[in-house]
Formats: structure tokens, C-alpha cells, sequence
């Protein structure tokens, strides 16, 4: 089983810290590159006729700097999280799981002093 099935009862604080972060360094800048990067995925393939738009390309080079290497390893690490299905080729289309994880994320952000920071961070629950 690749364990990319919807999780019931789920904490993203748990699965944060139990597949993701330990809490130490910067958790919130990785969380941050999770959330973009599946935020991007989603909206490329929402539209079916045009599965490579233009617009993901670019935001693609700002998110990872232009490094192909960053770029394939976040693709294979959240295949590997089982939150993208690549099908033929990294990068691929959210799972189930990938949407449940995008929408906890989104709904869990906030932003502190101008950063983006995420409840499910806090140490102290």
C-alpha cells in the first residue's frame, strides 16, 4: 500500500511531525514549500486541456529558483509522502490524501510579522 488514502481523523500536527518535521530548524519554511508546491500542482491540472500552462512554469522557477535539482526532489519526496500519483513522469496530480493535506494546510495558515507561520507547528498542543 502506498498510504495515499485519505486519512480519518486527521491531525495535521500528527502527521507533520510523524512523516514531516521534528520541529526543530525551520519547520515553517518546509511546510511553506509543501503547501506551494501542491497548491501549484493542483491548479496546473485543473485544467485538463491545458495541463502545462505558462503561468505554473514560472511560479515553478520562483518556488525553486531555477534548480532542477530542488525542483525533482520535492516531486519525488511528496510522491513518496503519497500526496502526488506521477503516473508517467514527476511532477504528478494530487491524490487524495494531497487534497486533504493542501486543504488542512490552508486552513491552518497564518500569517506573524509579515511570515507565514502554521498552527499545527506549534510545539506546545
Amino acid at each position: 500500500m502506498r498510504g495515499d488514502e485519505v486519512i480519518e481523523n486527521f491531525s495535521l500536527h500528527d502527521w507533520l511531525f510523524s512523516r514531516v518535521v521534528c520541529g526543530c530548524g525551520q519547520p515553517a519554511q518546509v511546510v511553506g514549500v509543501i503547501h506551494d508546491t501542491l497548491d501549484l500542482l493542483q491548479r496546473r491540472w485543473a485544467d485538463p486541456d491545458d495541463p502545462w500552462p505558462d503561468a505554473s512554469n514560472v511560479e515553478e522557477e520562483a518556488l525553486f529558483g531555477g534548480d532542477d535539482r530542488w525542483r525533482y526532489l520535492t516531486y519525488y519526496w511528496l510522491d513518496n509522502l503519497g500526496l502526488t500519483d506521477h503516473g508517467g513522469s514527476v511532477p504528478g496530480f494530487l491524490t487524495d490524501r494531497g487534497e486533504q493535506v493542501l486543504a488542512a494546510l490552508e486552513a491552518d495558515v497564518y500569517i506573524e510579522e509579515g511570515r507565514r507561520e502554521y498552527h499545527a507547528l506549534n510545539l506546545n498542543r
